[in-house]
Parts: C-alpha cells; structure tokens; sequence
C-alpha cells in the first residue's frame, strides 16, 4: 500500500545556490515542467520500501486539451522506475508517511511505524540520517569511546547508535528479539549487543560511524550458541589488543553459562555476511540466571553477578573460578571493577550496594540509601565515588571515604535500568523512554566558589576603604552587594550622625535607590526594627523611604509590600510606647531638679512643664497607694 508519495522536478535549483532574483525563475521552471507532465514521483509504502519513478507524457497535446476542460483522463503517462531504497539488513520498517522538509536541505523526510524519522536523499532514496521520536524503554547504554556517540539498546530489535551533539541516530537491525544488554570496545569501533533471541550480536562502526553514513554500521558475527536469552556482554579493556589480534568479549545468559568470544578485527572487516563462530570455551557460571558481567582493566578476571545472591570471579584465560563473593540478601543486578586498585563494588535487590576487596573476598562497606531495588552502578572520579541507579527512579552519587551520599538525582520517572560513565559525563536511561545525559561540575562549581570568595575578599577591602574615606554612599552599595547587615547599620548609623538633621539624612540615597534595592531595604528595616538598639536607624530610614517613594511606586512593588509593613507595625508600636514612658519620665528629672536647694538657683518651670509633672507625680503616688492598700487588704485577710 502507498502510504505517502511527493512530486519533484525533472531537475529541481538548489535555493542555497540561486539568488534572490532567479528564486522566482526556478518557481517558473518547476510549474511549467508539471504543466508539460515530467517529473519524478517518489512514494513509500507500509512494507517499508520507497521508490522513485520517472514520468512523462504520452501526448501533450491531450493533456492540454484535458487540463483546459478541466476533464481528467487515463494513460496519459509513461512511467519508468529510476531508484528503490536500498535494502537494510533485518525486517523493514513501515513508512506512513512522506514529505519534503520547509528548509534547503533538498532531502526526503518519511515517518515509520516506529515513531522515527528517517531522512533520504531524492536522487538515491539511501537514508542519511534519523531521528527517534519514541526509545521505548532503555534497557541498556555504553559511551561509544571518544567518538560523541551512544550504543543504546531498548525494548526492541534495533540497535541504535545516537550522536550527542544533535541527537540524530543510526538505526540497525538483526536481532529478531529485545536487546537486553550493549558494550563497546574502548575505541568505539565495535559494539556487542545481547538480545532475547538467544543471540549476541558484534557490529563493526568504523570511526564510530559518520553522521552522513547510514551504512557505516553493519554486523559482522552472529554468536549461537545459549539455550536462552543473551543478558548481558562485555569486551575486553585494553585497546592494543584489538591491534594485535588478542581482543574477546564475554557473554552470559539465562541458561546460566558464561562463553568466551575471539575479537580479531583483521578477519572481521571487510566481509560481506555475518560469520557464526564457535565460542572459545563456556562455563555454567551460576545456579540461576545471570544478570550481569564486567571485565577488569587488565583483562585479567571476568565477574558475573546472579539471582543466587553471589558474584563470580572468573580467570579470562580458561575460565577457572577465582572467587565467590557472598553477601547480599537478594539477587546481584550489577557489578564494577575499580580503576585503580583491586576492588569491585555491586548492586542487589536488597536495595544496598558492597564494596569488595579482590585480595581477601570480603566485604569492605555497604551504603544504604535507595528505596527499591540498585539496578546499575559504576565507579567514579578516579574511584573515589559511585553512581547508582535504581528502581525507585533515582541516581545517587556515593563518597567511598565518608560512606555518604552527596547528591541525589531525580529526573527519572521510572526505573534506571541504564547507566554508563565517560569521564565527566554521565548517561542514564530508563524505563520511562528517556535518556539523560549528567555532567559532573564539581570542579567546576570549586573554581567558581573560589573565584567567588576571592572577590568577595576584595569588595570587602573595598568597604572598609570606602568607610574610612567617609565615601558613605559606595560604602552603602558595597555592604548591599555582600550582604552584610550589621555593617551596613554602622554605616547608615554614622551617616545620621554626621548628618545635621536626622529627618532627612537618607532622603537622597532612598531616590537613588531602584525597586529591587528598594525590597531590599524594607526587608532589613523589618530585621532592624525588632532590636531596640537598631530601631532609632530603621526607623529614620523608614521615615525617608514613606516620604520620598510616591504611592503608586509602591503598588507596582508587589504583594509582597503588605507583608513587611504589617510586620512592621507592631514594633514600631512598641518604639513609640516606650518613647512616651521616656519622655514622661525625663519631666520627673526636671521636677527633682528643681526641688532641690543644692542645685543652686534656678529659673522657675514653664507652667505646662509643671502641669505634666505634677500629672507624672499624682499617676506615681496613686499607684503606691493602691500598691499598699492591695498589700494592707491581703495581711488582714490572713
């Protein structure tokens, strides 16, 4: 069935290559060419082909009597098929549609089944670049060495090879089941997939495989030979090997055994169908099925991990058993060795990752801290840190030498199952279709800090320079920018007291001052103001800001306004009461002043004084009176 088809022209201008001028010239070409009925048709069908034909009239002048009438008519055209997409290994993917894209790119655009785009050149119909619109779960992700590019494997057949920089993707097919597991060799050059057909699979990308080069990657073994589905694969580490010849990798499955494959990339390259060797030796491994494996640095010991609680440690040479860690409550589901001494740490079931030693097979830490299941984990920072995943949908970063967790990550939504470290960068996938790349900034935010507190050390100088110059003003600026709040009360302080009228000593720094220095301000005068020692400065600062900031500035504040004047309220009430128990109080020192013939002569009070401290007294003598009446009554009643 056709499912999508566009028209193009004998031969279509390329827009990046016309001017302006002759944009409309090639308009013209390409309308006149569909009235003379030339062309080319390119269609894409549900069986996942695309093809292009030439067309041409048989008659022109039938059609143009057709097309004047407005009358349709049939066998009006010879067409010749030109171009079939080439065909891809493994099952085709069905298009349901096509189009050509708004930009000068000159290619095809034509959706799958599969949620994908898939780009093609008009002329070959050979696709050229993809993009996923939808992963399904991701089972599995590895760093495709140096090359900026990921080996992802999810809940289906296909391998796809995405590159970071603009997230396109190279999609390849073979496996005829779910990819369950994905490695890379340390150049990027070979991956290894483990699917649910009981097969593992080694493709050759060659230089991590060209953005421009659809067909760079193709699978090159087929490895037959597990009785169930393939879990999990691993390469070996070090990179000469691959030079040499020595390179292998590991494989293991649900029938519980543990195979050894050759890697020898001067057979490998070049062959036009996929070789299905034998596997150098196998082991039965475990007594349930394994879960996971990893090679060591040195290529020396193979570790798989099992649902019977252990991990294995096994010699790469001939697979004999080195060791048997035991520990965890419940099944092992990832493992990693250490890149700079003798130590492997693993993920269980029982929610907890181990850190072992490799000399003596025992238990060196245990950290605790997710709520389901650890599902991958990895070492990090030359060792000293692990980062976990696990089905609670949290990735953790763990300090070995404090057994603490530094940091909690949550931007998954479902369960991590995929996780892989490179350098500073980290790349989660989980069920929840998404994949997050992480980059470790804590050198970084240390440099930062630092660049930070050493300019902080010199705005600091600054302040003091500033108030020793008696330049308030950038003094007051400074103390804002870092925050200090008992500084910038001396200075506003030494400002009123330099000041000849208290009233208005901060009118022209309040009209200076704009709206979020402004917020600022209030919200130090509300801290200020419930100290008795700092409310005489709040409170002159206030009186300016009421004064000098017109009403309707204040509404374009915000809400936020309503609150710090409500806050201010009750203790600017409280000021004023004890300045009026003060100022009644000073009247009586006057009073006493006056009474007293030591003093000498003095002239006689004004009449209004004398009234409100003869007011003063009376309010005195009448609450002792009432003092010792209270106390009188209270000694008769016992």
């Amino acid at each position: 069935e056709c499912e999508g088809l566009a028209i193009l022209s004998p031969s279509e201008p390329n827009p990046e290559e016309e001017p302006d001028g002759q944009a409309a010239k090639g308009r013209s070409k390409r309308k006149r060419a569909f009235e003379d009925a030339s062309g080319r048709l390119v269609v894409v069908g549900g069986k996942g082909l695309a093809r292009a034909w030439r067309f041409e009239a048989k008659d022109h002048k039938r059609i143009a009597e057709l097309s004047r009438s407005g009358k349709g008519g049939d066998d009006l055209l010879r067409c010749t098929l030109e171009a079939t997409e080439p065909s891809s290994r493994g099952e085709p993917k069905a298009y349901m549609a096509l189009a050509r894209p708004l930009d000068s790119s000159q290619l095809l655009v034509a959706a799958t089944a599969d949620h994908n785009l898939v780009f093609l050149e008009p002329g070959t119909l050979r696709p050229v670049r993809h993009l996923v619109g939808y992963n399904d779960e991701i089972t599995s992700v590895v760093h495709m060495g140096d090359t900026g590019r990921l080996a992802v494997g999810t809940n289906s057949p296909s391998l796809k090879l995405m590159r970071l920089q603009d997230l396109s993707c190279q999609v390849l097919d073979g496996h005829s089941g779910a990819i369950l597991g994905v490695d890379s060799c340390p150049a990027g050059e070979w991956v290894v997939t483990a699917s649910k057909d009981r097969t593992a699979r080694l493709w050759h990308v060659p230089g991590g495989a060209s953005e421009a080069n659809e067909d760079g990657g193709s699978c090159v073994m087929v490895c037959v030979g597990h009785t169930q589905g393939v879990t999990a694969a691993a390469f070996s580490k070090r990179p000469s090997a691959y030079a040499s010849g020595d390179a292998f990798f590991f494989t293991a499955s649900g029938d519980r055994t543990l195979k050894k494959w050759k890697v020898d990339s001067r057979e490998l390259v070049g062959i036009e169908a996929p070789l299905k060797p034998t596997a150098q030796m196998n082991v039965r491994a475990h007594e349930k099925d394994i879960n996971h494996l990893a090679v060591s640095p040195n290529d020396s010991l193979v570790a798989t991990c099992s649902q019977d609680k252990t991990v294995k440690l096994w010699a790469t040479s001939d697979l004999s058993l080195s060791g048997t860690l035991r520990g965890h409550k419940r099944g092992v589901l990832g493992l990693a060795f250490s890149p700079v001494n003798k130590s492997c740490a693993t993920c269980s079931g029982d929610r907890t990752l181990k850190v072992w030693s490799l000399t003596d097979l025992t238990c060196l830490k245990t950290l605790q801290g997710h709520s389901g299941s650890v599902l991958a984990l990895s070492f990090l920072t030359s060792g000293s840190q692990l980062i976990s995943t696990g089905a609670d949908g949290l990735v953790k970063v763990w300090t070995l030498k404090s057994n603490e967790c530094e940091v909690t990550l949550d931007r998954h939504s479902d369960k991590v199952w995929a996780l892989s470290v490179r350098g500073q960068q980290m790349i989660t996938g989980g069920a929840d279709s998404l994949i997050n790349v992480w980059k470790d900034v804590t050198q970084a935010q240390a440099e930062a800090s630092l660049v930070a507190a050493e300019a902080k050390v010199l705005k600091e100088q600054d302040l003091l320079m500033s108030v020793h110059r008696k330049d308030f003003t950038q003094a007051i600026e400074l103390a804002f920018e870092l925050g200090h709040s008992y500084r910038l009360w001396a200075v506003l302080s030494q400002v009123m007291d330099d000041s000849t009228s208290s009233n208005s000593a901060f009118d022209g720094l309040v009209d200076s001052w704009e709206d979020a220095r402004l917020l600022q301000c209030l919200d130090l005068i509300k801290e200020w103001n419930t100290n008795a020692t700092k409310a005489h400065v709040a409170q002159a600062l206030l009186s300016s800001i009421l004064r000098r900031v017109p009403l309707d500035r204040f509404q374009k504040l915000g809400p936020q306004v309503a609150s710090l004047v409500a806050a201010l309220i009750p203790y600017t009430e409280r000021h004023l009461a004890r300045l009026d128990r003060l100022a009644q109080a000073s009247f009586v020192i006057d009073y006493t002043c006056a009474q007293m013939s030591a003093i000498g002569h003095h002239d006689p009070l004004p009449e209004e004084h004398a009234s409100q401290i003869g007011t003063a007294v009376a309010s005195e003598n009448s609450s002792e009176t009432s003092s010792s009446e209270s106390s009188n009554s209270e000694s008769e009643g016992e």
